[in-house]
């Protein structure tokens, strides 16, 4: 069964991005918050049955399906490799207004800049 031979893969080609517990508990949160589960959220991302709540497991690490799920429950996509300040200030970013967040980042504009 080569990919070679006209077969279709076993596995989705799209790129597989990292997940962080954070973002499953944003997708788990998100869902609630619609009245839906994970069966609807496959059917609307095209994915097979089973494999939301495979992405969503504790041991899964990465997954391919991380953008289409973020287009279906309007979710930024998981911070990866950020310390747990960065992480702070982006949940902190996410649940500013967007007034809250325009002043902010024009302010971060008059910061001089560290030339490192």
């Amino acid at each position: 069964m080569g990919t070679g031979t006209g077969q279709r893969r076993a596995y989705p080609k799209e790129r597989k991005r990292q997940l962080t517990d954070e973002w499953k508990q944003r997708v788990r949160d998100r869902l609630a918050q619609l009245g839906h589960d994970h069966r609807w959220l496959e059917s609307e991302i095209g994915a097979s049955r089973g494999m939301v709540t495979k992405m969503l497991a504790a041991r899964q690490n990465t997954s391919s399906l991380v953008d289409k799920v973020c287009v279906a429950l309007s979710l930024e996509p998981p911070v990866t490799d950020a310390t747990p300040e960065e992480l702070r200030l982006v949940e902190s970013f996410r649940k500013m207004s967007a007034d809250q967040r325009a002043h902010l980042l024009g302010l971060l504009g008059l910061m001089p800049r560290n030339e490192n």
